[in-house]
């Protein structure tokens, strides 16, 4: 489970969000779904992939990965790019398939002032 919530971790921040100390968060619900499942080589894919997904200026980019060591891929799509109070911002769908389980989910983030992504909340 530590390996779990490492990589986990490590893609939360990829995409610049700032999380607690990892023992304050409980990441265990991961274990179950694809991202449970990622490899390191994923986790560095599926990074690059949301990094090439957040620097992209226009919705409607996609990103894709595939890792074939591990059989893991995955795709970020920019839903939408906007501006919030003069930062940039951006929808992303995030869809990742490993050992026949599938994660897929959307999330709103825009820049802060020192340039790392976080989620809107909204």
């Amino acid at each position: 489970m530590p390996a779990t919530i490492l990589r986990t971790a490590a893609i939360a921040l990829a995409l610049g969000w700032c999380m607690p100390a990892l023992g304050q968060v409980n990441l265990g619900f991961f274990n179950n779904s694809a991202l449970g499942e990622l490899t390191e080589q994923d986790a560095v894919l599926l990074r690059d992939a949301l990094q090439s997904a957040l620097k992209s200026e226009a919705a409607g980019g996609v990103f894709d990965w595939a890792n074939p060591a591990s059989g893991a891929k995955g795709t970020v799509r920019v839903r939408q790019a906007y501006q919030s109070q003069g930062a940039p911002c951006r929808v992303l769908e995030i869809a990742t398939t490993a050992h026949y389980k599938t994660f897929r989910d959307t999330y709103d983030v825009c820049r802060d002032q020192n340039g790392a992504w976080a989620p809107t909340g909204g």
